[in-house]
């Protein structure tokens, strides 16, 4: 396993516009940190972060946050363990399609 520790000075590696997004509705909170994961780790690594500083940098309510987080969690996207530091660990990138209703308007 490659362990990386996130350097707060160097930021989140994630499209400001990703976050724009987030903040006008476009994007859910658990999107948004879904895309945080898959952008920041390949499946199998694994990061030390500081989760306020990570709420800080999204602009995520801390209650936002952790719901999110274990929503991916629960769903097997993720792991996780906090010990001081949030350690995440991203589990799968596939995306279950049975799961996406169709909205589609109805002819």
């Amino acid at each position: 396993m490659i362990r990386i520790d996130l350097d707060s000075k160097k930021g989140i590696d994630l499209s400001p516009k990703a976050i724009a997004h987030y903040h006008i509705g476009d994007l859910t909170a658990k999107g948004l940190l879904r895309f945080w994961v898959r952008i920041r780790l390949a499946e199998g690594w694994s990061t030390n972060i500081n989760p306020k500083e990570l709420r800080q940098q999204l602009g995520m309510k801390r209650s936002t946050f952790w719901a999110a987080l274990g929503k991916l969690k629960e769903e097997g996207e993720i792991d996780w363990q906090e010990p001081t530091n949030l350690k995440i660990t991203p589990l799968s990138q596939k995306i279950d399609t049975s799961k996406i209703l169709d909205k589609s308007p109805k002819k």
